[in-house]
C-alpha cells in the first residue's frame, strides 16, 4: 500500500494567522483520532487555508484508513470517536469547518461540520416536591447549607439540607435506610431517562427493614378487635350504611 499522506483542512485560518496554541490543540486531537502514535508524523502546513499535512508510515497506513472509516460511520472505539468530537468542537468554537482528505487532490475521507453542528437539545427540567430513599454516607460543609451524600444501591445523590437537619442525619450516618423528603430538580436529556440533579432535604423518616415474612407473621399473631361482640359481616354492613336489624 505504501505510505499514506493525509491533509486536514481548516477553512477559517491561514498558516500565518492561526494561533500556535490553537494549532497545537488541533494536532493533539487529530493524533488521538488517528491513533498509531509512533507511525503518524506531522509534515507541514500547506499554503492557502490552514492545511495540516501528515504522513502515515506504510505499516500503519491500512489501520489508520480503517479507523477513519469507522469514525465516519460512528462505529470506532469511543476514544477515537471522542477525539473526532473534540476536533469538531474546536472547529465550531472557531466558526469553521474541516475536512480530512488523502494527499493533494485526493478524495474526502471525513467531514467535520464544525460551525454547522446543531446545538444539543436542552434537557427537560422539572422541579417538584418528592422523596428519595437511601443511606447517608457523607455529611460535611461549613456553610449554612450542608451537603449530604445519599446512596441507594448503585445510585448516589448529592443533596443539601440545613444544619439542624444535618445534625439529626448525623445519627444515621452509615445506618439504616431513610426516606428523605424535599424539593428536587430532575433532568431528562435526550436519552429519555430522568436524572436527579439537585435535592434539598426538608425532612426524613427511618424505614423499617423488617423482612416481609416477619411482618406478616406479626400481623397474624396480633389480637384483632374487629368483629368483637358481633359478626364481622354485620359490621361491614353497618359501615356501608345498612341497618343492623336488616341482617
Amino acid at each position: 500500500m505504501g505510505e499514506l499522506e493525509l491533509r486536514f483542512k481548516i477553512d477559517k485560518f491561514r498558516p500565518e494567522t492561526i494561533p500556535m496554541e490553537r494549532l497545537g490543540e488541533y494536532l493533539v486531537a487529530l493524533a488521538k483520532m488517528l491513533g498509531e502514535k509512533a507511525e503518524v508524523h506531522f509534515k507541514e502546513l500547506a499554503t492557502g487555508s490552514t492545511v495540516v499535512v501528515h504522513r502515515v508510515e506504510e505499516e500503519a497506513a491500512a489501520d489508520v484508513e480503517e479507523r477513519i472509516a469507522l469514525v465516519a460511520n460512528g462505529t470506532a472505539d469511543v476514544v477515537h470517536l471522542n477525539a473526532y468530537k473534540e476536533v469538531n468542537a474546536l472547529l465550531k468554537a472557531d466558526d469553521a469547518t474541516g475536512v480530512l482528505t488523502r494527499e493533494h487532490g485526493g478524495g474526502k475521507l471525513l467531514a467535520f461540520p464544525g460551525k454547522y453542528t446543531p446545538e444539543p437539545a436542552k434537557p427537560q427540567v422539572i422541579t417538584q416536591v418528592g422523596t428519595i430513599d437511601g443511606v447517608v454516607i457523607k455529611l460535611g460543609g461549613r456553610d449554612s447549607t450542608v451537603p449530604v451524600t445519599i446512596q441507594d444501591g448503585d445510585k448516589v445523590y448529592i443533596c443539601n439540607t440545613t444544619r439542624a437537619i444535618a445534625r439529626a442525619l448525623g445519627a444515621h450516618l452509615f445506618g439504616r435506610e431513610l426516606r428523605l423528603s424535599g424539593k428536587g430538580e430532575w433532568h431528562r436529556p435526550e436519552s429519555g431517562t430522568w436524572v436527579l440533579k439537585k435535592f434539598d432535604i426538608a425532612d426524613f423518616i427511618e424505614l423499617d427493614d423488617t423482612p416481609l415474612q416477619d411482618l406478616v407473621k406479626t400481623l397474624r399473631q396480633s389480637p384483632g378487635t374487629w368483629g368483637e361482640g358481633g359478626d364481622a359481616w354485620d359490621e361491614i354492613w353497618v359501615l356501608r350504611g345498612g341497618e343492623e336489624d336488616e341482617l
